[in-house]
């Protein structure tokens, strides 16, 4: 990691853009956006936080060069993981999956997604940083969320948004699923703190 012969970011975001989808929802709440990674191009299974399609009676998903409907064809809401089946895959690339026991503490690590924005448009935004933690776990101080058992720390910028997008390494790998932010702690406030599903947690449960 760090070596001469690494990709710069530059080449990671442009690389993986074809991987990376927004997911727009409608329900009886309203509307919602958040992010996605196309798990398997071939078949048009998209990834995202099921808390990104809970209650949603419309999915819209839209890539660089397709936008298509899409229905839910697994979810696990304990895990905020959701599957999302399309049928218009064209422009799609199937995102590697990488491995956590290969990731290191300080390795750099790029987020992209679709974060809501200044100008209010849906646009593909990525921002970089490092591994705060490779394997850890957290609760949000609430009787609705779940226990993520297995989450990589960054403090790569994540917003809203940017949910169910993915977060990748050097080798223009998943290695988590964007997921949370930690703004406080015991009324303090806290910075610097995104939390991604880890990428081993991932495989075991799509």
């Amino acid at each position: 990691s760090g070596g001469d012969d690494d990709p710069s970011t530059e080449e990671i975001v442009r690389d993986v853009t074809p991987s990376t989808v927004l997911v727009r929802v409608s329900g009886t709440t309203g509307e919602g956006a958040g992010s996605g990674f196309v798990l398997d191009a071939e078949e048009g299974l998209i990834v995202t936080n099921f808390h990104v399609v809970n209650g949603a009676d419309g999915i819209t998903v839209v890539g660089q060069d397709s936008v298509g409907s899409g229905e839910i064809v697994g979810a696990a809401p304990c895990e905020d993981l959701a599957v999302v089946k399309i049928d218009d895959p064209d422009g799609l690339k199937t995102l590697k999956l990488g491995s956590q026991d290969s990731l290191e503490q300080g390795e750099e690590v790029v987020a992209i997604g679709y974060p809501a924005n200044a100008s209010n448009e849906d646009k593909l935004t990525s921002t970089a940083g490092v591994v705060s933690v490779v394997e850890s776990s957290f609760r949000f101080d609430s009787p609705d969320s779940p226990q993520y058992a297995n989450v990589v720390q960054t403090d790569a910028a994540l917003n809203p948004g940017n949910s169910g997008g993915p977060l990748v390494d050097k080798r223009k790998q998943l290695v988590g699923v964007n997921t949370a932010i930690l703004t406080s702690a015991q009324g303090a406030p806290i910075g610097g703190q995104g939390y991604a599903i880890g990428v081993d947690r991932v495989k075991e449960v799509v």
